[in-house]
C-alpha cells in the first residue's frame, strides 16, 4: 500500500507543481508540491498502509495534538528522502531541456526517495 499511496501522493505532486508552477518558478513551485505530496502521502501512508489508529498512546495528549506531532515527526523523517528528491529534481531542470522536463524530473526524483521513505516511515514514525 505504501507504493500506492506514494503514486496517489506523486499525482498531487504533479497537480501542485503545475498550478505552482503558474505563480512560481520551478524551484519554489516543486517545494511547494513537495510539501503537498507529503502531507498527501502521510494521510495515506497512516490510514491505508500502516493502519494507524487516531487514538493517542500518551495519555495526556489530545488526538489532536497527537495528529499534528506525527505529521511533523513524519515530515522530518521523510526529509532525507525529500532532500534525494529535490536534488534529482534540481539536477535534471539544471539542463534546461523541455518546459515539461520539470514532471519526468519529479517523476524521478520522487523514485529515488522511495525505498528511504518507506524505511525511516515504517521504523521511525509508524512503528507499533
Amino acid at each position: 500500500m505504501f507504493s500506492v499511496s506514494g503514486v496517489i501522493g506523486l499525482l498531487v505532486d504533479l497537480s501542485t507543481l503545475y498550478v505552482a508552477s503558474l505563480l512560481l518558478n520551478q524551484y519554489a513551485a516543486r517545494v511547494v508540491s513537495f510539501f503537498a505530496a507529503v502531507f498527501s502521502t502521510w494521510l495515506l501512508n497512516r490510514t491505508l498502509t500502516f493502519k494507524v489508529s487516531d487514538t493517542s498512546e500518551q495519555p495526556n495528549k489530545s488526538p489532536k495534538k497527537h495528529l499534528i506531532f506525527e505529521f511533523f515527526h513524519y515530515l522530518t523523517a521523510n526529509l532525507s528522502g525529500g532532500l534525494v528528491n529535490l536534488v534529482v529534481y534540481s539536477t535534471f531542470v539544471s539542463f534546461n531541456l523541455e518546459p515539461s522536463d520539470k514532471y519526468i524530473a519529479t517523476c524521478l526524483g520522487s523514485l529515488s526517495g522511495l525505498l528511504l521513505n518507506f524505511t525511516v516511515s515504517k521504523i521511525f514514525v509508524f512503528r507499533k
